[in-house]
């Protein structure tokens, strides 16, 4: 529907801190930034878990559980305002 690109970042962890998280998401970021300037495409980054984080945003980027990754795929262009692109 939309020319959008999601960049994903998979992690396994089984618990991480916030300020670790943080340095992921800045990293996830920056990817996103680079591939934007090459593609000239929308891209929203996104991080995929392996279990279930207490943060679910962090600077506007969803901490999706893989469990989840379907609902959130068929329900992200809804809550797309919400989103860091």
């Amino acid at each position: 529907k939309m020319e959008i690109a999601l960049l994903i970042d998979c992690k396994h962890w089984k618990y991480v801190n916030t300020s670790a998280l943080d340095e992921i998401v800045k990293k996830q970021i920056e990817r996103v930034k680079h591939f934007v300037s090459d593609e000239n495409i929308s891209a929203l980054p996104v991080i995929v878990t392996l279990h279930q984080e207490k943060i679910q945003f962090l600077d506007n980027v969803p901490i999706v559980p893989i469990m989840k990754l379907p609902s959130f795929l068929d329900e992200f262009l809804g809550n797309f305002e919400q989103l860091s692109t």
